[in-house]
């Protein structure tokens, strides 16, 4: 789960409404004049469908989209309304970066601790406190990513003005 975020909408709108009002959300010519979004570098959403589920995912200004994270979720019926349940994933890159330098740590900290030129207490807190930082890199990177989604799939489903104050 340090790769994944999951995200819930309650909606009291229709499927059908909802569906649509997701599909607005990623067309809306507004989202690049939004501060949060500038900030994020954040140009467009990109939407993409199949069946009953969607990839909503933001699109980058920067090329190699290294912090890119993406939403992929369903929307479903609840009773008289709708729900988006969802995940919000990392990019596959950053999934590979963070894995490499995890196993780099640890492999490190094995061939010192083999050495045994430093005592074994530091080496391990410093391992310790590395993949520590890695872990809470991912999980802000999920974190702010879910936080963007969830503002503007909440303003397109309640037919709000176009301001988010994050």
């Amino acid at each position: 789960m340090l790769f994944r975020r999951h995200l819930i909408i309650e909606s009291m709108l229709s499927v059908a409404l909802t569906r649509a009002r997701v599909r607005a959300c990623a067309t809306s010519p507004f989202v690049a004049d939004l501060e949060t979004f500038r900030r994020r570098q954040i140009i467009g959403w990109r939407l993409s469908e199949a069946n009953e589920s969607f990839l909503f995912q933001p699109e980058y200004g920067d090329v190699l989209e290294v912090e890119g994270a993406r939403f992929v979720g369903l929307v479903e019926p609840v009773g008289s309304g709708a729900r988006i349940r969802g995940l919000v994933l990392v990019s596959p890159l950053t999934k590979i970066i963070m894995i490499a330098w995890m196993l780099a740590v640890v492999l490190a900290a094995v061939a010192a601790l083999a050495q045994g030129q430093e005592p074994a207490t530091r080496v391990l807190g410093i391992v310790t406190l590395m993949l520590a930082a890695a872990v809470v890199m991912v999980r802000y990177s999920l974190w702010s990513t879910s936080r963007v989604v969830e503002t503007r799939l909440r303003q397109s489903i309640e037919g709000a003005s176009v301001t988010v104050a994050a």
